[in-house]
């Protein structure tokens, strides 16, 4: 059977091992919670990138789209051009090939035979001739003012090629524009995602130490209960064995009071105090 010595030792020993573990379950705590704490701010962070990942792509999404409409775009007005400048080229050759004289000339001759006919005593014949002569004219100048006409309205198609030109030129600006732009953005998102995995990387690390600090709370929360136990029943023994001895030094106590009493001695307020508790336990 263990003396009162060797339980007020392994009671000493107990209470110390509960102290440290307490204290080191205090600092684990504190870790725990700075831990957490970076989690958190990990978590925005990575909750805020992941956000504006998103609204870039969704951007990137819709300048993509616009750019493919703006080639389709570019591309018809390129054919349109193409078109214009082959059927302006196909009337020069034909204006070309016709060798059209000029209208003035023509236009003089069927004046000054006209003038003659009103002014000159013609026969039948002769003003037959000019009448004749007057309609192949006219006819040659409907041809040449056809022409001319054709020549007029081929300008026209010549100026409406140079503006559907500009227009693909400047839906070419728009197309680098909008792609300098989603190549801007693609840049944003490959740096983002960098960071994204770093965040992720780091938060993973915090999530591994956070576990561990976990593991080892539970381990000594349950070495903690148990040397509580052990060291509940060695309490008790050691303050049954406090209170023996605070008895028998009460008892003494007494012991000399009475004495004193006997002696007619001058008694404390403790003194009497003892006496009466004595007088109570009878």
């Amino acid at each position: 059977m263990e003396n009162n010595t060797e339980v007020e030792q392994k009671a000493k020993t107990l209470r110390k091992e509960i102290q440290e573990i307490s204290a080191n379950l205090k600092e684990l705590g504190g870790q725990k919670e700075e831990h957490y704490l970076q989690k958190n701010t990990l978590d925005k962070k990575l909750n805020s990138l992941i956000s504006k990942a998103k609204e870039l792509k969704e951007k990137k999404v819709i300048l993509d789209k616009e750019i493919r409409e703006l080639k389709n775009a570019r591309e018809d007005a390129n054919k349109k051009f193409n078109q214009t400048m082959t059927d302006i080229s196909d009337a020069k050759r034909e204006r070309k090939k016709q060798q059209l004289q000029p209208s003035g000339p023509i236009r003089k001759q069927i004046k000054d035979l006209e003038y003659k006919m009103q002014t000159e005593a013609l026969s039948f014949k002769k003003e037959k001739e000019l009448m004749d002569r007057i309609r192949k004219l006219k006819i040659e100048l409907n041809t040449i003012l056809s022409a001319e006409q054709e020549l007029k309205q081929s300008s026209v198609s010549y100026k409406d090629a140079k503006d559907v030109k500009k227009a693909a030129d400047d839906i070419h600006s728009k197309i680098q524009a909008r792609a300098n732009e989603s190549s801007q953005i693609f840049q944003e998102l490959t740096q983002l995602s960098q960071d994204i995995a770093n965040i992720k990387a780091q938060r993973n690390t915090v999530q591994l130490v956070l576990k561990n600090i976990k593991q080892q709370i539970s381990q000594m929360n349950h070495k903690l209960s148990r040397i509580l136990k052990d060291w509940s029943g060695v309490a008790d023994k050691v303050v049954m064995g406090t209170a023996r001895k605070g008895f028998n030094a009460i008892q003494k106590k007494t012991e000399e009071v009475k004495e004193k009493f006997k002696s007619k001695k001058k008694l404390t307020t403790e003194d009497i105090l003892l006496l009466q508790r004595e007088a109570m336990r009878r």
